[in-house]
C-alpha cells in the first residue's frame, strides 16, 4: 500500500475510535449519562437506618426483598392540585442533598440532611431470649394479610443470597414446638420462592409459601424442635432451597411453644395462640427495635411565589394515623412523621396520607423518626442548629483529601464517594463490614475486599481494611473455603480473601498479623488445591477450578476463567508471603502448584480462543460452546487484572489475552461504557468502565483510560453517586440492581488513584494517567499519605497562578525491602510546554530511589 494511503487510512480509523481524541474534545464532567432515577444515601457511617433521598427530593424508607430497591415508604413535598418537575439537584455540602422544584411560577428549594445523634450502629439483637445472626434486615409492612390475621405476618427479615439465622433461649436439653409463619407478598406463583427450613432437632423441612396460595396469605409450617447439642439456645434458620430459582430467603415470623400445647396452623394464622407461645417475634424488626436511640431526618423546604399551598404525600404501607392538635402522624402509636407549621388537614387513600399546610405557607420543616420507643415523644428539634451541628460532624468525620485532583467534577465524585463507602457500611454480629449498597445488596459480599476493602487499604485507612478481613475469618469453614453466598457458589470467593489477607500484610509490612493468621491462608490455598484436584482429566476445564457461580450476566454455572485467575493471583501472594515469613517449604510446594495452574490455564485459553466480528478474544465459560454474548461475565477477567503481575509478564499468550480482550470489549462500549455486559439486557455497568480502564492504563493506553474515567463520570448522579446498572440514554430510563452503589464508588476511587499512583513489578509508577487537562493554570495534584506496595507515599504537583512555573515533590518510599524504584512519568508535564527550571528539557521519566525523596522544579518553554 501506497505510504500515504495508509497514513490516511490509519487517520480516518483512528478517528472512528477516537473522535474525541481528533476533534479536540475537553473531558470535562457533565453528568450527561446521568440515570433518570437514583437514591443517595444521607446517613451516618455504619448507620443502622440507611436514608435514602431520590432524584425527586423525596426520603424513602422501607425496602423489602421485593420489589427490589424500591421504598415502599416514600414522603415528599409538593403543591396541592399541582405537579412539580426537578430543576436542580446537587450533594455540594457533605451529608447534605438539595433540590430545587418548580410548577407554574412556583419554586420549592428543600434540603434533606440527618440529624446528628452519638451512636449509629446496631451491631446485634439485644434481646436476652431471641438473636438474629448475619444481619438484620428487615421491611416494616411488607405484607398485607387480611384484617383477621395476626399482625406479625405483615413484617419480614429477609436475606439476600444467605439464610436468616435466629437462635433462642431455652432450658437446655428441652424439646419444643416451633411454628414459622410465610407471607408472601412479591413473588407471583408457586415455585418462585422455594424456602428450606432448618430448626434444631429436626430435620430439613422445604416449603413453597406460595404452594396453593396466593399473594399475602400466611402459610404455617409447625415443626417438632429440640437443643440437641444441650448448649441452651434452639436455632431457626431459613435457607434457600438449592432447587429455588431466587436465592434470597424470607421469614415473617415465628413462635416457640412447650412441647404440650397443641396448635393448629389456623389459630396461629388468626393469632389465637400468641399469648400462649413462650417466645413469639415479628421478623425483620430487630433494628428498629434495637436503635441505640432514634434516628431522624429532616427536609426544609422554601417556596417562593404566589399562592402555592403545600402538601407533604406519605406513600407507605404502613398504618398512619395524624394527630391533628400536635400536627404530627404516628405508626404503631409511635411518633413517626412530624410536621412544621402544623398541617390543617389530612386526606387518606390506597397506600397515600396527604397532609394539606395553610396556603401562602412559605417554609415547611419535616422531620422524619425511625426506631422511636413506646411512649416516647420526642421534640421538635431546632433545625437550623441540628443542620450547622451535621455539617461540624461531616468536617470532623472527613477532614482531609486523600486524593486532590484539578478537576472540580472529579473531585466532587472522590468526595462523594469516599464518604458512601463508609455510609454504606455496617457492624453485624460485631464485625464491621464494608456492603455493596444500602437496599437489596445490604450484606457482606466477601468479593468486596477487593473493591472497598483495597480502596480503604488504598487510602491508608488500614484499621477498616483490617477489621473487614477479620470479621471474614469466622466464614472459613473446616475444608479451608471462605464462604459468605448461600445457596450459589461463588469459587472466586477463597481466593479473593486469601490474596486480601496477603495483601494487607504486606502493604502494612505486619509479619506478626500475617503469622497469626497463616493457618487460615495454609487452608485457604488447601482448598484451592482440593478443587483443582477434583476436576476431571476429560473436562475442558481440567486443571484448572470447576464450575461455580459466576454473576455479571450468567446465572447458571460454569467453571470459569475468572475463578482460576483468582485462584493462581492467591497462590502468587501466597508464595511472596511465604518467603516473607521465611515459610521455603510452603513457598516451594505452591510454586509447584502456580506451575501446574498456568500450564492447564494456557492449553485450556489457546483452545478457548474465540472469534467475534472478526475480533479475537477469550470468552469467561471455560470450554464455551454456548456462545454467551461476547462481553457477558467480562468482569470476571477484567477484574483479576489490576491484582496480579501474571498480565504484567512478558508472555505472549498473556499479551495476546488482555489485548484482544480489550478490543472486542472496546468494540461493544456505548455512551463510552461497556454494553450489555451484566444482567440489564442493553445496559451498563458503571463500576465495570473502572476496571475498563484499570484495565486499559495496565497496558500502556492511557488515553483509552482516561476516555473511560470520563465515562464512568458522567454516568453518576448529580449527586456523585452510581445505580449499580442503568439503561443507556436510547433504549429507556430503568435500573436494575443497587443505588448509592458503593462498590462503584470504591472502584472510581481505586481507578484515579490508579492514574496518579500504580504498583508495577519492581517499580511504583507516578503521574502516569494524568489527563492533559489537569495540567493547567493554578492546578494542585496531591495524593496525601497513600497506601501502596512498596510503603506509604505523599506527591504534590502544583502549577503556578500564571501557569509559568512548577513544583512536584515525592515523599521518600521505603519500597518494603523490594527492589526496583519510584518512577514519576512526565510526559504529560512535557506535552504542556514545561521544561526542567534549569532550561534542559524534561525526560519522559524521573527516576528515583528507595528512601530518598524526589523533588523537581519546572517552568513553561519560552516557545510554548
Amino acid at each position: 500500500m501506497n505510504l500515504k494511503y495508509y497514513r490516511l487510512y490509519y487517520i480516518i480509523l483512528f478517528c472512528c475510535v477516537h473522535p474525541a481524541s481528533m476533534l479536540g474534545q475537553s473531558h470535562r464532567v457533565d453528568f450527561r449519562y446521568s440515570p433518570s432515577k437514583y437514591f443517595t444515601a444521607i446517613c451516618f457511617p455504619e448507620d443502622w437506618q440507611k436514608t435514602l433521598v431520590s432524584e425527586t427530593g423525596s426520603f424513602l424508607y422501607d425496602f423489602g426483598p421485593g420489589p427490589y430497591a424500591r421504598a415502599l415508604t416514600e414522603i415528599s413535598i409538593g403543591i396541592k392540585n399541582d405537579s412539580l418537575r426537578v430543576v436542580r439537584q446537587t450533594s455540594e455540602t457533605a451529608g447534605f442533598v438539595s433540590t430545587t422544584l418548580s410548577a407554574n411560577g412556583i419554586t420549592i428549594r428543600q434540603r434533606a440532611f440527618a440529624i446528628v445523634r452519638q451512636g449509629f450502629s446496631v451491631s446485634k439483637q439485644k434481646n436476652n431470649s431471641i438473636e438474629r445472626i448475619g444481619g438484620l434486615n428487615g421491611c416494616i409492612n411488607w405484607a398485607r394479610p387480611a384484617a383477621d390475621v395476626d399482625p406479625a405476618f405483615r413484617n419480614v427479615a429477609w436475606g439476600t443470597n444467605r439464610p436468616i439465622r435466629y437462635r433462642v433461649k431455652v432450658k437446655a436439653g428441652s424439646r419444643k414446638r416451633v411454628a414459622l409463619g410465610f407471607c408472601e407478598s412479591y413473588k407471583p406463583r408457586a415455585g418462585t420462592r422455594i424456602i428450606e427450613l432448618q430448626v434444631e432437632g429436626a430435620e430439613p423441612v422445604t416449603i413453597d409459601p406460595l404452594q396453593d396460595r396466593k399473594q399475602n396469605e400466611p402459610a404455617v409450617v409447625i415443626i417438632e424442635a429440640r437443643d440437641a447439642d444441650g448448649d441452651g439456645w434452639l436455632k431457626i434458620e431459613a435457607h434457600a432451597s438449592p432447587r429455588s430459582p431466587d436465592p434470597n430467603v424470607i421469614l415473617n415470623a415465628f413462635w416457640v411453644f412447650p412441647e404440650t400445647v397443641q396448635v393448629t396452623s389456623d389459630a396461629i394464622i388468626r393469632g389465637e395462640l400468641s399469648t400462649f407461645a413462650e417466645i413469639y417475634h415479628s421478623c425483620g424488626t430487630e433494628v428498629e427495635e434495637n436503635a441505640p436511640h432514634p434516628r431522624m431526618d429532616a427536609i426544609t423546604s422554601t417556596f417562593t411565589g404566589t399562592g402555592a399551598t403545600p402538601v407533604i404525600s406519605i406513600r407507605t404501607r404502613r398504618s398512619l394515623v395524624f394527630d391533628s392538635a400536635k400536627g404530627l402522624v404516628t405508626y404503631n402509636g409511635k411518633p413517626f412523621v412530624m410536621v412544621r407549621p402544623k398541617p390543617i388537614a389530612m386526606s387518606a387513600g390506597a397506600d397515600m396520607f396527604t397532609l394539606e399546610l395553610a396556603k401562602g405557607t412559605t417554609h415547611t420543616e419535616i422531620v422524619v423518626i425511625n426506631g422511636v420507643k413506646a411512649g416516647a415523644s420526642p421534640a421538635f428539634p431546632d433545625l437550623s442548629a441540628e443542620a450547622e451541628k451535621a455539617q461540624t460532624y461531616w468536617r470532623k468525620k472527613f477532614p482531609t483529601r486523600p486524593l486532590v485532583v484539578p478537576d472540580s467534577g472529579i473531585q466532587f465524585l472522590l468526595d462523594a464517594n469516599r464518604r458512601n463507602m463508609y455510609l454504606i457500611a455496617d457492624v453485624v454480629d460485631e464485625d464491621f463490614q464494608f456492603q455493596p449498597g444500602p437496599t437489596v445488596y445490604r450484606g457482606l459480599w466477601l468479593g468486596d475486599v477487593v473493591f472497598t476493602g483495597e480502596t480503604a487499604l488504598m487510602l491508608n485507612d488500614t484499621l477498616s481494611a483490617r477489621k473487614f478481613l477479620e470479621g471474614a475469618l469466622r466464614l472459613q469453614l473446616p475444608s479451608g473455603q471462605v464462604r459468605s453466598l448461600y445457596p450459589a457458589e461463588s469459587l472466586g470467593e477463597t481466593p479473593a480473601y486469601v490474596h486480601a489477607l496477603c495483601r494487607y500484610a504486606q502493604w502494612t509490612g505486619d509479619k506478626s498479623w500475617l503469622r497469626k493468621n497463616w493457618p487460615v491462608v495454609k487452608k485457604g490455598i488447601q482448598w484451592i488445591r482440593s478443587m483443582r484436584d477434583m476436576t476431571s482429566s476429560e473436562a475442558p476445564y481440567a486443571g484448572l477450578m470447576p464450575p461455580g457461580f459466576i454473576d455479571g450476566g450468567i446465572s447458571t454455572k460454569h467453571a470459569d476463567y475468572g475463578a482460576t485467575l483468582w485462584a493462581m493471583i492467591a497462590i502468587e501472594k501466597g508464595i511472596a508471603s511465604a518467603r516473607w515469613l521465611d515459610e521455603p517449604n510452603d513457598a516451594r510446594k505452591w510454586q509447584m502448584l502456580f506451575d501446574q495452574f498456568m500450564q492447564s490455564f494456557k492449553t485450556a485459553a489457546r483452545r478457548d480462543l474465540r472469534n467475534s466480528v472478526g475480533q479475537t478474544y477469550l470468552p469467561v465459560i471455560v470450554g464455551d460452546t454456548a456462545r454467551e454474548v461476547p462481553q457477558r461475565g467480562q468482569y470476571a477477567i477484567l477484574l483479576p487484572l489490576t491484582f496480579s503481575s501474571i498480565f504484567q509478564s512478558r508472555d505472549a499468550l498473556m499479551d495476546s489475552i488482555i489485548h484482544s480482550n480489550l478490543a472486542m470489549l472496546d468494540g461493544v462500549t456505548k455512551e463510552g461504557l461497556i454494553a450489555n455486559s451484566g444482567w440489564m439486557k442493553d445496559g451498563v455497568w458503571p463500576w465495570l468502565g473502572g476496571i475498563h480502564g484499570m484495565a486499559h492504563h495496565l497496558v500502556g493506553n492511557n488515553q483509552k483510560a482516561i476516555d473511560i474515567l470520563y465515562a464512568v463520570a458522567n454516568h453518576a448522579a448529580p449527586t456523585g453517586v452510581w445505580a449499580e446498572e442503568q439503561q443507556q440514554k436510547t433504549d429507556g430510563n430503568n435500573t436494575s440492581g443497587d443505588a448509592s452503589n458503593a462498590e462503584a464508588s470504591a472502584i472510581f476511587i481505586h481507578f484515579v488513584r490508579n492514574l496518579l499512583v500504580r504498583e508495577k513489578p519492581d517499580t511504583l509508577e507516578f503521574l502516569s494517567g494524568v489527563p492533559d487537562e489537569w495540567i493547567h493554570n493554578g492546578a494542585v495534584l496531591e495524593v496525601n499519605n497513600g497506601l501502596t506496595e512498596y510503603g506509604t507515599v505523599s506527591v504534590k504537583l502544583q502549577i503556578s497562578r500564571d501557569g509559568k512555573k512548577g513544583e512536584l515533590k515525592v515523599s521518600a518510599i521505603d519500597g518494603r525491602g523490594k527492589n526496583g524504584h519510584p518512577v514519576v512519568i512526565l510526559t504529560a508535564l512535557k506535552r504542556a510546554g514545561f521544561i526542567a527550571a534549569n532550561g534542559t528539557p524534561l525526560p519522559e521519566k524521573l527516576v528515583g530511589s528507595w528512601n530518598k525523596p524526589m523533588r523537581l522544579s519546572i517552568k513553561l518553554s519560552s516557545t510554548h
